[in-house]
């Protein structure tokens, strides 16, 4: 079958409507047949295929002819070398610097032998249509295959990996990432241009940026980049999935090269961002809506612009940020004006913007500033807060901008925008349209009476992306929330709602109970380091914020916490802010009432400020810093420091009024405690602080409510998962309950989802199979499929508290099976067993559904992750094996899971000093200290060199945890000194550069492979440019790693 080459719309990328190809030959296909249809498909939309470009030397003479078919000019032999070897293919460029040549020059000023001056295009942006597309299949590189490379005027700008029908599409993303590592960024390879990486199953198709793939260093993975792979979609956000249908689209060729030119941005990070489809839309209907408004003479007017719906955490800003560069370059638009309602967020935006692009955004930090970039034609693109632009309005009556074509983009489009600041536009600017991004929309459900919706104020929706949606594309996490009634003597006045019967004296006095605030405070640390995933010495998981609903409550409650931790051995690292907020009405009911930065805190009043000096004089002596808000932009710089420490997860708890609750994206954030009021736009936003994405051990957003919030939240998820057109469940926004994750569940198209229960059986079944706890190839598969769903559905439990109660009423069981009956362990062990049993019933958990559950036992668990990690270990010195490591899909998620119940250096001399102390023999202590730190991601390289510790008697003569550890420091010095010579020789690296890079290695943890540093150790006799040097350095950095691994966080120094 041919497939159609018409599918394009004349004015947007992003479709409309599209009928999916429909065929019958998708029953089984295998790599081979994946990869021959597809090229096919591609010659039918004009590619054209080149059979005979299957090396370097070939992709070059190609390159050739297609910059001099581009250009019109034919090269000399030596002008091409030239060209070749100073521009287009510098040895020593990398992939970034490729980056930067594709997205900021594209055009070469060339001085020829002869004399001659030109200018050589590469790719021409303007007209799309002027560039070739070309593609190749099985291209070779060093020793590594590629499927489909795309050529766009002879360069590889696009890679595509296939897996037959079935497969996981990870294993697709896992092997592109070796790629990535191996061959693509060689020496004088021109794969360093590629920008776009394509993988696909058949079945599931995404596309994804060069930089996407994050390089895991040695033993440790790093953040999963698969997360930052994005599905191609209509307009209403309806997947395209398979590959026939994203060829058919993503693929056209104008497209494609659009994508790559115009929807992409490469900013000061030296991060590549594709946006993804939404982001498109939006972007594609601003701009039309722009040019209709040039077009129609309908400047000024008001409703004739528009909003974007797009749900918190789905990128709004670089949405915002390409509206307003595309917007800026049209020959209408004399000026773009991106308004935020707080100083903060001018900040923050202003900040996010010059990272997109620092040449073309200015911001305002006074009205006189903002006044100049407004007349000033330098700068197109200017930022600035709603209460400066409307200072200035009211101050000017004559400007010059207020005749010209403005474009107005709000950020968070209601608030403020809506009252006398919007009255002012409309009045003073003549020629203006206007535009706004948010969240949560005010719709007449949420406004008061009479009162403006966004789309009265700033016109139709252009287009949505919802909370549902963002769920579905796993861009956002579900919400797990929990209300809880832990003080019982104020459950009315807990499930008041009337803001008028919460201002009853009587009511606050209750709310505000010293009894309460202690209960609620002890339960929230009792609850505290389960919510945040915490491990027993804070070196994993996750921080929380706490919303209260007055100054005065977060006075008690932090004051509160100071004294029920004062002597603890790690206490929380607690932080609070405020400023005055002004008793305005609010614009929408569920509006949180903002305390801004624009306020200064002279007007808190006395008691309010004390406490503020106070608190932040507790975060002084935390951070050796020097705030005070007495001091001009004291308060201000307070804030960037104390939103700075808390996105570093450097203060445990946030105590927040207002501030925080929007607009403050914080990934290592996952759980909101609340004692406030909260509905529609309030709720959503204070609620999705939580629920950004960070790795694999953050599976949701935990919401802990000491309000009945209960119909508050139904409310706000079905109005603002898709307001009137809403047709999914609740139960897609929240998280499954506990008795469905353990016992496993129908999901909404049928299919069964396996729960804990089952999944704990089937892991422990897999370890039975192999005495020795050595695998084959095939049983190691299979034990890891098992291993990850164990660990990631109890990973998911984890956040019910009721599971955790459950998890230590199963460990204490144990205890007591293995303790004499009646001695004082036993009795020790059976009160706590029974204070547990009652701390369910107080909270309202009836564990006896679960009694038959099987829940495994710390040592379990221990001996599931030492088998894991040897087996690992082993496949990871036979480089076939290796390979195929490397490309399963599960190893990311394991290592994430398996860093979350790692073990401290602290902990392991703890444990050695007791087992000293006891009087046990070197044997006994070897063994009991090596099986739990086999158990360790980070110490089990170092098991070896423990047990070495024990043997010599090392610990005989130390008296304390501290002795021990300096002991062992001293021990593993040695050990350094005699492998890391040992390991010079044996590979024969030059010793001085060998000894700095591994010094360096150690440093940072982790031995670096890419760049030059690794090559430069290895002697240029065993590195020629024919032969094997990729799998020469690859065994060097292997080595190094094991010996990093081995090594770091015990070897102080080596010579």
């Amino acid at each position: 079958m041919t497939i159609a080459n018409s599918i394009v719309d004349p004015k947007f990328v992003i479709l409309e409507n599209y009928e999916k190809i429909v065929t019958n030959d998708f029953d089984y296909q295998s790599e081979e047949k994946l990869e021959s249809v597809l090229v096919q498909d591609l010659a039918a939309l004009g590619y054209e295929v080149l059979t005979d470009v299957k090396n370097p030397n070939a992709l070059r003479a190609n390159l050739r002819k297609q910059i001099e078919r581009l250009n019109n000019y034919h090269f000399t032999d030596d002008d091409w070398d030239d060209f070749l070897k100073h521009y287009i293919d510098k040895q020593d460029d990398t992939p970034v610097a490729k980056a930067k040549i594709i997205h900021n020059e594209l055009v070469f000023d060339l001085k020829f032998r002869d004399g001659d001056l030109k200018n050589i295009y590469i790719l021409d942006k303007e007209d799309l249509s002027r560039n070739h597309l070309q593609v190749i299949r099985q291209f070779k590189n060093g020793h590594n295959r590629y499927d489909v490379t795309i050529l766009v005027n002879g360069l590889p700008l696009v890679q595509i990996e296939l897996k037959k029908r079935g497969a996981s599409i990870q294993e697709a993303f896992n092997q592109m990432a070796r790629y990535a590592n191996e061959s693509f960024n060689m020496d004088s390879s021109l794969f360093k241009y590629l920008q776009v990486f394509i993988i696909s199953n058949g079945t599931d198709t995404r596309y994804f940026a060069n930089t996407s793939i994050v390089q895991s260093s040695g033993s440790t993975a790093v953040k999963n980049s698969f997360d930052f792979t994005i599905n191609w979609a209509q307009y209403d956000n309806t997947l395209i999935q398979d590959l026939k249908d994203f060829t058919a689209t993503f693929l056209q060729p104008h497209t494609l090269l659009s994508v790559i030119t115009k929807y992409s941005v490469l900013d000061s990070r030296d991060v590549l961002l594709l946006l993804r489809p939404y982001q498109i839309a939006a972007t594609e209907r601003i701009i039309d809506r722009i040019q209709t408004i040039d077009r129609e003479n309908q400047w000024g007017t008001v409703k004739k612009g528009g909003f974007i719906w797009h749900t918190t955490g789905s990128g709004k800003t670089l949405t915002s940020f390409k509206a307003a560069c595309l917007a800026k370059d049209l020959e209408c638009v004399d000026k773009v004006v991106f308004v935020v309602d707080r100083k903060d967020l001018d900040h923050q935006t202003l900040i996010e913007y010059k990272r997109f692009d620092e040449t073309s955004v200015i911001g305002s930090n006074s009205t006189n500033a903002l006044r100049n970039n407004l007349e000033n034609n330098d700068n197109k693109i200017v930022v600035t807060t709603i209460q400066k632009l409307n200072h200035l309005i009211k101050q000017a009556d004559n400007l010059e901008i207020y005749q010209r074509k403005v474009v107005f983009i709000f950020d968070e489009c209601h608030r403020s925008q809506f009252g006398e600041a919007q009255r002012n536009i409309n009045h003073k600017f003549k020629n203006f349209c206007q535009f706004g991004f948010t969240g949560t929309p005010i719709f007449e459900e949420n406004s008061f009476k009479d009162s403006a919706t966004t789309n009265s104020v700033f016109g139709d929706i252009l287009h949505s992306y919802v909370i549902t949606d963002a769920i579905r594309d796993k861009k956002v996490l579900t919400f797990k929330v929990d209300y809880h009634n832990v003080y019982k003597a104020a459950k009315n006045q807990e499930n008041i709602r009337d803001e008028d019967k919460l201002a009853d004296k009587a009511t606050r006095q209750m709310l505000l109970h010293p009894e309460r605030i202690k209960a609620i405070a002890k339960f929230m640390l009792e609850i505290y380091g389960q919510k945040t995933h915490r491990s027993s010495t804070n070196s994993t998981g996750f921080n929380a914020m706490f919303a209260v609903d007055s100054v005065e409550a977060a006075k008690k409650y932090y004051e509160t916490f100071k004294q029920l931790q004062a002597g603890a051995a790690h206490p929380l690292r607690i932080a609070t802010i405020f400023s005055y907020a002004a008793n305005e009405r609010p614009s929408a009911i569920g509006e949180i009432a903002d305390e801004t930065l624009e306020m200064n805190t002279s007007k808190l009043s006395g008691t309010s400020k004390e406490f503020l000096k106070n608190a932040i004089r507790d975060y002084n002596n935390y951070f050796n810093t020097a705030f005070d808000i007495d001091q001009a932009e004291g308060f201000q710089n307070y804030y960037r420091d104390l939103s700075s420490k808390v996105k570093e997860r450097q203060i445990d708890l946030l105590i927040v009024v207002g501030m925080f609750l929007t607009g403050f994206d914080a990934p290592r954030l996952n759980t909101l405690f609340v004692d406030k009021n909260l509905s529609y736009h309030g709720l959503i936003q204070a609620f999705s602080r939580t629920n950004r994405i960070y790795d694999a051990t953050k599976s949701c957003g935990n919401v802990v409510c000491f309000r009945n919030l209960e119909e508050a939240t139904v409310q706000a998820l079905k109005l603002f998962a898709n307001h009137k057109s809403f047709k999914g469940s609740i139960d897609d926004i929240l998280t499954p309950s506990l008795d469905k994750i353990i016992f496993g569940y129908e999901d909404n198209e049928g299919n069964r989802v396996i729960g804990l229960n089952e999944a704990s059986q089937a892991v422990l079944e897999s370890k039975s199979k192999s005495d020795s706890n050595t695998f084959s190839p095939e049983e190691f598969k299979e034990f890891k499929k098992n291993l990850h769903t164990y660990l990631d559905l109890r990973n998911r439990a984890r956040n019910y508290y009721e599971f955790n109660l459950l998890e230590e009423q199963n460990t204490l069981q144990h205890q007591l099976n293995s303790t004499a009956f009646g001695t004082p362990e036993y009795q020790q062990i059976l009160e706590r067993s029974n204070e547990v049993a009652q701390k369910a019933v107080d909270l309202g958990f009836d564990l006896t559904p679960f009694k038959d559950t099987k829940i495994l036992t710390p040592k379990e668990r221990q001996d599931l992750q030492s088998i894991y990690l040897h087996n690992s270990n082993e496949y990871n010195k036979n480089p076939i094996l290796s390979q195929d490591q490397e490309e399963d899909c599960e190893v990311t998620f394991e290592i994430e899971f398996l860093k979350t119940q790692d073990i401290t250096i602290d902990y392991i001399c703890q444990l050695l000093f007791e087992e000293k102390e006891s009087g046990r023999d070197k044997q006994e202590i070897k063994e009991t200290v090596s099986s739990i730190v086999n158990s360790s991601l980070e110490y089990h390289p170092k098991t070896e060199l423990i047990s070495d510790f024990i043997e010599q008697g090392e610990l005989k003569d130390q008296d304390s945890p501290e002795e021990i550890f300096k002991s062992l420091q001293v021990f593993a010095d040695h050990v350094c000194t005699q492998e890391i010579h040992t390991l010079i020789q044996e590979e024969q690296l030059k010793p001085d550069e060998a000894k700095e890079y591994i010094e360096r290695s150690l440093s940072r943890g982790y031995a670096e492979y890419n760049g030059d540093e690794l090559s430069n150790i290895i002697p240029r006799t065993q590195n020629p440019l024919t032969g094997n040097p990729t799998q020469k350095k690859k065994s060097v950095w292997q080595k190094i790693q094991v010996f990093v691994d081995k090594f770091k966080g015990l070897a102080s120094g080596i010579w």
